[in-house]
């Protein structure tokens, strides 16, 4: 890894313990998207996609509210897949490959 690149990853890991450990007991949307570690990880934009999608295949979490506010769009994913937490990340995964990311 390159130098920024190892620095960002740092940084990213940092913010994602901290998201994770003060958002870990709510289920509710709001609560989870306006932690300020959250707010720091979406202010990261396009860069930080790969680590997001590289995350959701190590530990996965509430990724898909980051993925869809920073691409401003989001996967296809089947009506019988909706509130699945694995068949959105793999929805998420699959989008991210189509759209040219690797991780």
């Amino acid at each position: 890894m390159l130098p920024k690149t190892v620095e960002l990853q740092a940084t990213f890991d940092k913010l994602a313990d901290q998201w994770r450990k003060e958002t870990e007991i709510h289920s509710f949307g709001y609560f989870i998207t306006d932690n300020s570690a959250y707010r720091e990880i979406v202010a990261m934009g396009e860069a930080a996609l790969p680590l997001i999608f590289r995350a959701i295949e190590t530990r996965p979490y509430h990724w898909h509210y980051a993925l869809r506010e920073i691409t401003g769009t989001g996967p296809v994913i089947a009506e019988e897949d909706r509130g699945i937490p694995r068949k959105i990340d793999a929805a998420w995964l699959r989008w991210g490959l189509e759209n040219g990311y690797s991780w």
